[in-house]
């Protein structure tokens, strides 16, 4: 693995990714140039009745930014900032944000909304320096992206609940 320090300026300049306030990767939005209507046929939420147009768009590309950000973990796709991702999250083991798309400055109090891949089976949710932490034992990025996500919801209503710790 790379020096942390290292490699947040290989990626940085390389990809240019953000860097929040744990470290992590902040990817860009991966919904460049989709229009809204593409968008929301692309994200295939069905009917939203009772949300606006901008609502609407806006879900939808929620819910894109997170499919896609799954898919280039897989080191399938053949972008710029598709292999820059991988590489750094993947391979070296930069933390990268789960904070959702437009809540990139969101700060919880009781954990930090980070993933890390910290052994070839072992992905590390949160950091041991704030709050929850919890380890996922798979191999598979997009699998552990799918469990991260679930913790960050969880945590996240707590925190809302009033429940947590915070370090």
């Amino acid at each position: 693995m790379l020096n942390q320090g290292e490699g947040m300026r290989v990626y940085t300049k390389s990809a240019g990714f953000d860097i929040g306030p744990h470290g992590e990767i902040i990817p860009p939005p991966l919904v460049v140039g989709l229009t809204p209507g593409e968008a929301k046929d692309l994200a295939g939420l069905g009917e939203m009745d009772g949300l606006n147009d901008a609502m609407q768009a806006l879900c939808s590309s929620i819910a894109i930014h997170q499919r896609r950000l799954a898919l280039n973990l897989t080191g399938k796709v053949e972008s710029g900032v598709s292999m820059a991702l991988h590489k750094a999250v993947v391979e070296d083991g930069i933390p990268l944000s789960l904070r959702p798309l437009y809540m990139e400055r969101d700060n919880p109090r009781t954990f930090a909304p980070i993933l890390q891949r910290v052994g070839m089976s072992e992905w590390r949710v949160g950091s041991e320096y704030h709050g929850r932490c919890a380890i996922i034992k798979t191999r598979n990025a997009q699998e552990a992206l799918r469990h991260a996500r679930e913790l960050y919801v969880e945590w996240s209503n707590k925190e809302a609940a009033g429940q947590g710790t915070v370090s």
